[in-house]
């Protein structure tokens, strides 16, 4: 979708030359017709003129915020990796303790009630500033 919006972009900005073309039309048109018509057609000129930048400006926005996503989705993609490797290697460290020593590893966090889960290191800042 990103690359299509793009692409749209790209050929809006290519094809400017069409606004050029439209007043080159209407100049000789509008100089031939009574003030009242001369003044019509050149005010339908300015509304397409207006309408073509209004477009290339929605696009060149709607551009810039699939951009964002994609960059925000790739960093929640990456912290979401990273916590699941941090979690994976706490497993694999207490997989590895005899039971015995597991249960003297674990610690309980202090304020339990409020967590519902235990383990090795604290996990929230209310613990670390006991």
């Amino acid at each position: 979708m990103f690359l299509l919006l793009q692409g749209l972009y790209g050929s809006l900005d290519q094809r400017e030359d069409l606004l050029d073309e439209l007043r080159a039309a209407a100049e000789p048109l509008a100089s031939s017709c009574d003030p009242e018509v001369s003044q019509k057609i050149e005010a339908a000129v300015a509304e397409a003129v207006t309408a073509w930048n209004d477009t290339c400006h929605s696009l060149l926005e709607l551009c810039n915020r699939y951009q964002d996503a994609v960059r925000l989705w790739k960093q929640y993609r990456e912290a979401s990796e990273a916590v699941k490797a941090w979690a994976d290697q706490q497993l694999d460290t207490v997989a590895q303790f005899k039971p015995e020593e597991a249960l003297r590893q674990v610690k309980v966090c202090s304020c339990f009630p409020n967590h519902w889960f235990e383990t090795i290191y604290p996990h929230c800042l209310s613990c670390l500033f006991l």
